[in-house]
């Protein structure tokens, strides 16, 4: 009854219970729009499939499509909503019986000095310029169907946890409560609707300018964020392990049932320091 789970037999024993596991991550970025002549998320997005082809990815996580947005609001609604149930309709179209398809969304802050991870969206609209369709609203719902302009809409993923990852690869990086009222919050709030109306899942992230985080360094940091987003989905976010207690009595059988959600339950003996340790190890 003394039975512990170890670095390497833990990620055995999760293939076993819950079988093959896989999340696929589609990315998206904007063109240019006015007073940003050269998007650097265009750059990025437009050469993440073969940098992580080079670099590689986690077993498990996989890179689907790379789109590049026009940034504009109600004129490109048509084209958004098409990009997002491509993730429904292709190929990878199963994992998202279980949540494992991310739709990640950069956009450019050319004011920031660091990336920031958008926890949520407002349902409002007030462009301090026109978009490059020419639309500039003022204090209007995004949906309207969802009420007023305070309405706010959450990502289901784990934030604080993907920012420390990549706090911890030393990437200059925080969390972000506000993801303005411009494009990038139009797009985050109708990308965080269909995500909870799909079962899917939404992240968008603010980077840099070039000129103030090199374009080798923001690469660097999307592919970091692929493995991070990608194993919290796999391994935590997806609803593998949920709970643990915060003390570090090794948990038996009792304390573990009941605490897998989302698959079929299963228990075993272990160490909580080990599986701390496990996790620590993959972000």
């Amino acid at each position: 009854m003394g039975r512990h789970v170890t670095c390497c037999n833990f990620w055995s024993l999760l293939s076993r219970y819950f079988g093959p596991a896989a999340v696929t991550i589609h990315v998206t970025g904007f063109k240019k729009f006015h007073g940003v002549s050269e998007n650097p998320t265009e750059t990025i997005v437009s050469n993440l499939k073969e940098y992580t082809e080079k670099k590689g990815l986690p077993k498990g996580v996989i890179l689907g499509s790379c789109s590049v947005l026009e940034t504009a609001g109600q004129g490109a609604v048509t084209q958004l909503y098409q990009t997002l149930r491509s993730a429904l309709t292709g190929k990878d179209s199963e994992s998202s019986c279980s949540g494992r398809i991310i739709w990640l969304h950069f956009g450019v802050n050319s004011g920031a000095c660091r990336f920031a991870i958008e926890r949520q969206a407002a349902n409002e609209a007030t462009f301090r310029c026109p978009d490059e369709m020419g639309w500039k609203p003022q204090k209007v719902p995004i949906v309207p169907a969802d009420g007023g302009i305070a309405r706010i809409r959450e990502t289901s993923l784990p934030v604080e946890e993907i920012t420390k990852a990549l706090a911890k690869k030393g990437f200059e990086v925080m969390t972000s409560d506000d993801a303005g009222r411009f494009v990038c919050n139009y797009v985050y709030y109708h990308s965080l609707r269909f995500a909870e109306q799909s079962g899917v899942k939404s992240l968008f992230v603010h980077v840099p300018l070039f000129l103030t985080i090199d374009e080798e360094t923001q690469m660097k940091f999307a592919a970091s964020l692929l493995e991070a987003g990608g194993l919290v989905i796999l391994y935590i976010g997806g609803g593998v392990i949920l709970c643990f207690q915060s003390n570090v009595t090794p948990l038996s059988e009792n304390v573990l049932e009941g605490r897998v959600m989302g698959y079929r339950q299963f228990h075993f003996w272990c160490d909580l320091v080990w599986v701390n340790h496990c996790l620590r190890s993959i972000v």
